[in-house]
């Protein structure tokens, strides 16, 4: 069997976690079967040893001096601050990346190595995500790319971007489950110890978090509250009760920060707490009622304008076993 190369395009200062991540996916999935699935290399401009962004040093290949073809994956690797700053402007990284978009099965990006990626032209009319912290850079850098800034990765065609950080190990495991089936995937979350592989549409935020971050100390407390009575509609005027303004006030100052209705915000919170129960094996009749829809048909049809897919889809391909 002729192995499939992961080739992790690295520099002085990357991130750690955003290649050992995914390369741990990569291993484990050699180790479980027993076979050579995957090789991994580091690879660097210099081909020499550099020094991570937690003091780790790591011992390199010359990226510049490799030859890709249709068995390589080659992902360039993000960094924090300055220290993806000359990674930008490094000619033989840069060279490498636009080798690679053209003769590697697949190429991208993990966290802010999508900056170095639009300083290659790589992103024009393409979709790609980065790690919010860079979300605004990057559409400065790259008007003619399409970015979304909540997903945890995108897969679009052989060029592959993820959100950065953890998120380098959902892309991965994608990535196994396209080469290998979904089975072997699930055994090596499962040895990997992690809770459930996450889609890429996926936000990178919890929606409660996001929303919580919005909220100031205006709306704390109700924002908490709502975050923990999920399982029923709360009235409006209970809403403004507990902020001590009249109904009125309430839904204009609440609209203005969160650009929803205080009523439609609480329903976007029921219907993640029912996505989750549906993930954990609940029936759709259970994650309905528990999420205080008082008809059926009703949560039906708002799961699916706010997810895209029905109670039952989102159960079958997402339930944990």
């Amino acid at each position: 069997m002729k192995s499939r190369r992961i080739i992790f395009a690295v520099y002085e200062g990357a991130e750690l976690l955003d290649f050992s991540g995914p390369a741990s996916v990569f291993t484990a999935a050699n180790r479980l079967t027993n076979q050579p699935l995957y090789k991994i290399l580091y690879a660097s401009p210099s081909g020499e040893r550099i020094r991570t962004s937690c003091g780790v040093t790591l011992e390199t290949t010359d990226l510049t001096a490799l030859e890709f073809g249709r068995r390589d994956t080659v992902l360039v690797v993000g960094a924090y601050g300055s220290e993806i700053v000359p990674a930008m402007s490094d000619t033989g990284l840069i060279r490498a990346m636009q080798k690679a978009a053209i003769h590697a099965e697949r190429y991208g990006s993990i966290c802010s190595g999508t900056f170095v990626l639009a300083e290659a032209g790589l992103l024009k009319d393409k979709e790609v995500t980065t790690h919010w912290a860079g979300v605004k850079s990057l559409k400065r850098r790259a008007r003619d790319a399409r970015i979304d800034e909540n997903a945890l990765y995108v897969r679009a065609g052989r060029l592959w971007t993820s959100a950065g950080v953890t998120t380098g190990i959902d892309m991965a495991l994608c990535m196994l489950a396209a080469d290998q089936g979904e089975s072997l995937m699930s055994s090596v979350a499962k040895q990997l110890v992690i809770y459930a592989h996450r889609p890429g549409w996926q936000s990178q935020f919890s929606d409660l978090l996001t929303q919580q971050s919005k909220a100031g100390t205006l709306f704390k407390d109700l924002i908490e509250f709502l975050g923990a009575t999920t399982n029923r509609r709360v009235p409006v005027e209970e809403m403004a009760d507990r902020t001590g303004m009249s109904e009125r006030s309430f839904q204009r100052k609440f609209t203005k920060i969160f650009d929803l209705s205080p009523g439609r915000f609480h329903e976007q919170l029921r219907l993640f707490a029912a996505k989750d129960l549906l993930e954990a094996n609940s029936s759709v009749e259970n994650a309905a009622c528990q999420a205080g829809f008082q008809s059926l048909s009703a949560f039906r049809k708002a799961f699916q304008m706010k997810f895209g897919v029905t109670p039952s889809a989102h159960r079958l391909h997402h339930r944990r076993r």
